[in-house]
């Protein structure tokens, strides 16, 4: 992580963010077997990849809403900033949100995710 990223809260220092344009859902299964959603996209600022690159992030877990931005959380750690979806796709935020929504009601099993989900401040309420 970059030092920009660093935090005297190891919660916010877990996490780091990267931007998603062009994005649609990708539905699936975990490890464990149970429903898991990613996200396809096109991806800036993650040094993993060149910027512009089409990726699939891993589970999602999180989200929070920052302003007008809405930002989702993987379970390898990162945050995404979600940019425009995929023209092609017009309902995938309101799938997203429902998904999210999900999250909320019905948390995946993850001992982390335990610990993550008291750091974030804000949620959507829907």
């Amino acid at each position: 992580m970059t030092g920009s990223n660093l935090s005297n809260d190891p919660l916010k220092s877990h996490w780091t963010m990267y931007i998603l344009e062009n994005w649609r859902l990708e539905f699936g299964k975990n490890a464990a077997q149970d429903a898991a959603m990613k996200i396809h996209g096109v991806v800036w600022g993650n040094p993993a990849y060149r910027s512009g690159k089409v990726i699939n992030t891993s589970t999602i877990v999180g989200y929070r809403q920052e302003s007008d931005n809405l930002i989702v959380m993987t379970i390898a750690g990162s945050e995404y900033l979600l940019g425009k979806p995929d023209p092609a796709k017009p309902f995938a935020l309101s799938r997203l949100m429902r998904y999210l929504h999900d999250i909320d009601r019905f948390p995946p099993r993850c001992p982390i995710l335990a610990v993550a989900a008291r750091g974030i401040d804000s949620q959507l309420n829907l």
